[in-house]
């Protein structure tokens, strides 16, 4: 019996360890999104601010953006890039303070990484939807791509740099999707260890109520 107990101890602690474990991805897959957010936050402020201060420059009869341009979909990726950043932080200061309480339910974490997921894929989805849309180059990713920009640039040299909002406005996609991608491999990984734990704790549970079983059976006889 002794035996027994040193053995389910050692079970004990390894659920422990995969829990361990999970608390870390949790918050590492956290920190990624912290990261990723910020990165497309700063393109976005990055290339709208430009829009702002260059939209009534005026070169050879013309300003360097299209009349009616479209605004929404950086806007779109700004304000989600904002909002998972400051849930984010919100998050990993929860887990620095009130670990157990962000615990307690894991339906909590299957719908915040199902959301989460859901909601960038549909903002990567919409963002590169609208690039060029229908062939007009009226969004100011599609329109910094576009032949158009590149024979207005020689123009506007000391304004703006088209071929450097382009760039940007891809990585800032591609981010999007990296998110998305990630955040689908730590769930994944979450998920795992979560059954990990729940398994093993189940194990204990039944091994614990063997054991408690036998002591009362040696007793009663």
């Amino acid at each position: 019996m002794k035996e027994q107990g040193q053995f389910n101890r050692l079970k004990q602690r390894k659920v422990e360890q995969w829990k361990r474990y999970a608390r870390l991805l949790e918050v590492l897959s956290q920190i990624v999104t912290s990261f990723f957010s910020l990165a497309m936050f700063g393109i976005m402020v990055f290339v709208l601010i430009k829009y702002e201060t260059t939209k009534n420059t005026i070169r050879d009869g013309r300003g360097p953006w299209p009349k009616h341009t479209k605004l929404w979909p950086c806007i779109m990726l700004l304000a989600g890039a904002g909002f998972t950043l400051i849930l984010s932080v919100f998050v990993l200061f929860a887990y620095c303070c009130c670990f157990k309480m962000t615990q307690r339910s894991w339906k909590f974490t299957v719908a915040k990484y199902a959301l989460h997921i859901v909601s960038w894929a549909i903002i990567s989805f919409l963002y590169r939807y609208e690039k060029s849309l229908h062939g007009n180059n009226n969004d100011l990713w599609g329109w910094a791509c576009a032949k158009e920009a590149t024979a207005l640039q020689p123009a506007f040299d000391a304004v703006l740099d088209f071929d450097s909002l382009c760039g940007v406005q891809s990585n800032s996609w591609s981010i999007s999707l990296a998110e998305v991608a990630v955040k689908v491999i730590f769930a994944v990984g979450h998920f795992f260890l979560y059954r990990k734990t729940r398994t093993d704790e189940k194990k204990n549970l039944a091994d614990g109520l063997g054991d408690a079983t036998s002591d009362l059976l040696q007793n009663a006889y």
